[in-house]
């Protein structure tokens, strides 16, 4: 038997699984790394980036005969801002692939568990990383903010010679107020 809170678990169940990943994945995990990675696959619809582009990395115990702990770190980008590996635009930037199944090994257990169990982490992770940072060379603005541009340049129509030219302008101002 396994007792996780108040709740005894006798049986591998789905119950006990789910309280288990819960309870455990600091164990294994730098949980606040991993909420932010994932952040940034949505925001950047890397969705094969939780799949064969992410690779995991370590740097050894955080304590005396402990386990090491795992940060999953971007490899090859190949797939994002909604294009697929082959460059074909496969994905709106509304699209919400963790919802759908559609990122690539959307069978994962790490990222199933960690949206289902941490879903007002990631909330709580993307509105801190929107949030202004006064203390980076971005005065004023959060991370997120900063790339904002990128959305409003993919969602421009092409031959919208004042959309773009609006975009431009903006991206002047922005540079300047850096």
């Amino acid at each position: 038997t396994v007792t996780y809170g108040n709740v005894t678990y006798k049986y591998d169940t789905k119950e006990y699984r789910r309280a288990k990943f819960k309870n455990e994945l600091a164990d294994h995990f730098d949980k606040n790394y991993c909420l932010i990675y994932f952040v940034m696959t949505e925001v950047l619809l890397a969705y094969d980036s939780r799949g064969k582009n992410c690779m995991m990395a370590s740097w050894g115990p955080q304590k005396a005969g402990g386990d090491y702990i795992w940060y999953p770190i971007f490899y090859d980008m190949d797939t994002q801002l909604g294009i697929n590996n082959t460059g074909i635009p496969s994905f709106e930037y509304f699209e919400n692939a963790t919802e759908n199944y559609t990122f690539s090994t959307a069978d994962s257990v790490l990222w199933n568990n960690l949206y289902r169990e941490f879903f007002d982490d990631i909330k709580g992770t993307y509105k801190a990383l929107r949030e202004t940072l006064n203390s980076t060379r971005y005065s004023g603005k959060g991370p997120l903010q900063t790339i904002d541009h990128i959305e409003n340049w993919y969602l421009a129509r092409p031959y919208d010679d004042e959309a773009i030219d609006s975009q431009r302008e903006k991206a002047k101002l922005e540079h300047i107020e850096m």
